[in-house]
């Protein structure tokens, strides 16, 4: 149990420094908020295209509480997914992986 729970608590670590909070916000105030995650140092994210569908305008905080504006590239809501750009250099990122490669 205590290996599993420092596992974990890696992963966590690891975790929250590539992990961003999105906010999409309407004109009349009303505001949605979600995660996403830092696929490149140069500012793509991914998240779920439901997070940012009401967003006229979109934010994303970084773990450090730095906050941008972020733009939408592209979205597909049948599978509700979402990449948005924030303009920023240097962020840590998951690591992208090889759908070849898992075991089942």
């Amino acid at each position: 149990v205590d290996a599993l729970e420092r596992t974990l608590q890696d992963a966590a670590r690891a975790a929250i420094p590539r992990t961003v909070l999105v906010r999409a916000f309407v004109a009349d105030g009303r505001m949605g908020a979600g995660s996403g995650a830092i696929i490149s140092a140069d500012g793509l994210i991914l998240t779920c295209s439901h997070v940012i569908e009401i967003g006229e305008r979109i934010e994303v905080a970084t773990a450090d509480g730095t906050t941008y504006p972020a733009r939408v590239l592209g979205k597909n809501e049948r599978q509700d997914f979402a990449l948005i750009k924030i303009e920023a250099e240097g962020l840590p990122t998951f690591p992208l992986g090889d759908s070849d490669s898992v075991q089942l």
